[in-house]
This record gives C-alpha cells, structure tokens and sequence, in this order.
C-alpha cells in the first residue's frame, strides 16, 4: 500500500516575487502490517453440526479483531509518517 501525499510552500525572492514550491512525498506501508487472515475453505453447510458453527463464528471473530488491529496499525503508521514530512 502507498499513501501520496502533496505538500506546498511559499516563500519571497529577493525581488519580493512569490515563490510557490510544491513536493510529492509518497509513503509505502510495509507489507508485514498487513494482517487481515482469510478463511480459505468453509465447512459443508448441510452436515454443520452446532459446535462447528460456534468454532466458525469464533475464527471468523478472531480473524476480525487481527484485521482491525492490523488497519489501526497502519493508520497510526500513515499518521506518523505524514507528521514527519511536515515538519
């Protein structure tokens, strides 16, 4: 994932004209922070007993809150990385 983010400046020149800068700065995630499991197969449908679909709901929560937190993760990365480049 790579964020873009444009920033702009201004400043005078010695004969007072103003003196618009503009700078790219893109910022890559790191492919580590993503985090976001997948169940692959699902168990037949017809033959599900109870316990089963508790295990299912279980994993699929489980994997939920790993995604969660692997975005929060990123966001917190993204906002980091843009306070840096405005310094």
């Amino acid at each position: 994932m790579i964020a873009a983010l444009g920033l702009a400046g201004c400043d005078m020149d010695d004969r007072g004209n103003v003196i618009i800068q503009y700078k790219n700065q893109v910022i890559a995630v790191p492919p580590s922070m993503f985090k976001c499991p997948v169940l692959k197969k699902y168990p037949e449908v017809k033959t599900l007993k109870d316990s089963q679909v508790a295990e299912l709901i279980l994993e699929l929560q489980r994997n939920n809150v790993t995604c969660a937190a692997s975005l929060e993760t990123i966001r917190k990365y993204l906002e980091r990385a843009k306070a840096r480049v405005e310094q």
